[in-house]
């Protein structure tokens, strides 16, 4: 059963090919069945977790549930390094959220 849709328009035309016999390209390269098959399924999304404190996911990291929940669930911890001025601006928002 195809996954390719019947039909896309009155502009646009669909004919079925036999991809061992013909030479279709794809990016430059020769086009299989199995690259096909490849190229009609949809890449899952990523799970990313991304914060610029390393304390704040290190319970995650660990061997907590919390941690063994995250990597089930396939989800990806990025910790990523904020320049010193914006660094000062979250912890001022911070600061001025918990009076």
């Amino acid at each position: 059963m195809s996954k390719f849709p019947k039909g896309f328009g009155p502009d646009v035309e669909v004919e079925e090919v036999d991809l061992d016999t013909a030479d279709v390209r794809y990016r430059g390269e020769k086009l299989t069945e199995a690259r096909a098959a490849e190229v009609a399924t949809p890449t899952p999304p990523r799970r990313i977790l991304c914060v610029s404190d390393p304390a704040a996911v290190h319970h995650l990291q660990g061997r907590s549930w919390q941690g063994e929940a995250i990597r089930e669930l396939g989800v990806e911890i990025e910790v990523v390094e904020l320049p010193e001025p914006m660094r000062a601006a979250v912890a001022a928002a911070q600061a001025r959220q918990f009076r």
